[in-house]
């Protein structure tokens, strides 16, 4: 009976079904019954089972932690619009009221896009961390404070700025992405009112001078010039508010995608402040020969001669801001 028993054991164990199922049970080739019946039969052990079971069961916990991480990042990303949101229902009232300021929504998506592309990652998980600087706090507390005393203006600047900082890699207030954001403030009534004479002062006595410098004697009275028995003014258009703002814009972006900073960013700004200041001068001074009738023509050529000086100028705000680039020198070698 012992005998027997063996024998019957022995076929079981060799039988080519015993094998596919104990090999699949272990993770074996299943296909290779004559391995299976050559050697002798492994133990099944439950500690490699238990061992693959949490194995698998760590491989979906793990998704599941990577699946909360980002839905922890997004909600952390949108902090901003939530702290920030007294503010919006004024940006948008701005914006509706004031056409001219719709371009301040370029200056809003450059800054997003460059603050991405410092991240590392069009992700917004390499964007946001979760730790507070001191930078933050500090604007966060500001931010909050000046409820209690600051006009709708002063408050939407303080949260752009808390904005930058949100934005930052480090979450330090950098120059590129804060000034892109103060861009993005509706400023054109502001600055009318408040800058708007006082620059086209300053452009009249530069467009005197420009104007003596090739011969032509006028005088400069306040915002007018005077020469012969003509009195020209000086608009609001050619105060040169305008250029300006697209002069920096231009700038700011080209400063962020050649990651300048320090010293070159301070020398870059100063060059693009003489250009759009030496470009709007040379912008009044073709008008006037236009409207004091020393050259002929159409009404039409306001416009397009101030499009031609905005032209040269931007093609000389974009080939100084690379040449002034950190790296432009060593790119140069390179190629």
């Amino acid at each position: 009976m012992k005998k027997l028993m063996r024998k019957s054991g022995d076929a079981v164990t060799r039988s080519p079904g015993c094998a596919s199922r104990l090999s699949w049970a272990l993770g074996l080739n299943p296909g290779n019954a004559s391995l299976c019946a050559e050697t002798p039969e492994p133990r099944i052990s439950a500690r490699r089972i238990l061992g693959r079971i949490r194995h698998s069961g760590r491989i979906r916990h793990s998704g599941r932690i990577q699946h909360l991480g980002r839905i922890r990042h997004l909600l952390f990303a949108f902090c901003p619009t939530l702290i920030l949101w007294p503010i919006w229902p004024w940006y948008i009232r701005r914006l509706q009221d004031s056409p001219d300021d719709l371009v301040g929504l370029a200056a809003l998506a450059a800054a997003l896009f460059l603050a991405l592309r410092k991240s590392g990652t069009l992700k917004l998980e390499g964007l946001f961390t979760e730790r507070f600087s001191n930078t933050l706090i500090f604007l966060l507390w500001f931010y909050g404070l000046s409820w209690l005393w600051a006009p709708p203006l002063i408050r939407t600047a303080l949260g752009f700025l808390l904005l930058a900082a949100w934005w930052s890699p480090r979450q330090r207030l950098e120059p590129v992405l804060a000034g892109l954001l103060l861009l993005a403030l509706p400023l054109s009534a502001s600055l009318d009112f408040f800058v708007g004479y006082p620059l086209r002062r300053l452009v009249t006595q530069a467009t005197s001078i420009y104007l003596h410098a090739g011969g032509i004697g006028a005088t400069a009275d306040g915002a007018t010039l005077l020469w012969q028995d003509q009195t020209i003014a000086v608009d609001a258009p050619c105060s040169g508010l305008g250029m300006l703002w697209t002069g920096f814009f231009l700038f700011l972006v080209l400063a962020g995608l050649q990651n300048m900073r320090g010293l070159a960013l301070i020398r870059g700004g100063a060059i693009t402040l003489a250009i759009v200041f030496f470009a709007n001068v040379v912008r009044a001074g073709a008008l006037f020969y236009l409207e004091a009738g020393i050259i002929e023509g159409q009404a039409s050529m306001h416009e397009d001669v101030g499009l031609l000086v905005f032209f040269v100028a931007a093609v000389l705000i974009a080939f100084l801001t690379t040449r002034t680039a950190p790296g432009y020198r060593t790119r140069k070698v390179m190629v």
